[in-house]
């Protein structure tokens, strides 16, 4: 019924004397008092059901009395630590290793491209080089 009050005061004053607006008000009104009552005979046949099934019906629970802190939440919507930063910006290359390619067609150039960057168990870091060939 909150929902319902919310609408009404949404309502300008002068379409409060409508009368298309009153019939639609009112047959809000009835409807949302009809969910209501349909709600809590759904709720009563499921519970008859568990009853009949011989389960437990579901518990009425309450919701929390605990007043929410607004300033709990961060205004952006990250979590904290949630930043990200790039591992490999402070790493330094100890030892850079070329590696060829197994074969080369005859007439193509020679292109070096940086593909790993590793840790090894010496904790030293090795910038793995491969070359391709370009075809003409």
């Amino acid at each position: 019924m909150l929902k319902i009050d919310k609408i009404k005061q949404a309502v300008p004053d002068e379409d409060r004397k409508n009368p298309t607006v009153i019939l639609l008000l009112e047959v809000l009104e009835q409807q949302a008092e009809e969910i209501l009552l349909l709600k809590e005979q759904i709720q009563q046949i499921r519970d008859e059901n568990a009853r009949l099934k011989k389960q437990k019906p579901k518990p009425k629970i309450k919701s929390s009395q605990m007043p929410k802190d607004p300033k709990d939440k961060d205004p952006s919507g990250k979590r904290p630590g949630s930043t990200k930063k790039k591992k490999t910006a402070e790493l330094k290359i100890h030892k850079t290793k070329r590696i060829a390619p197994e074969s080369i067609p005859p007439g193509s150039k020679s292109k070096t491209t940086p593909i790993r960057r590793g840790l090894h168990s010496t904790c030293k870091a090795a910038l793995n080089k491969t070359q391709r060939a370009l075809l003409k």
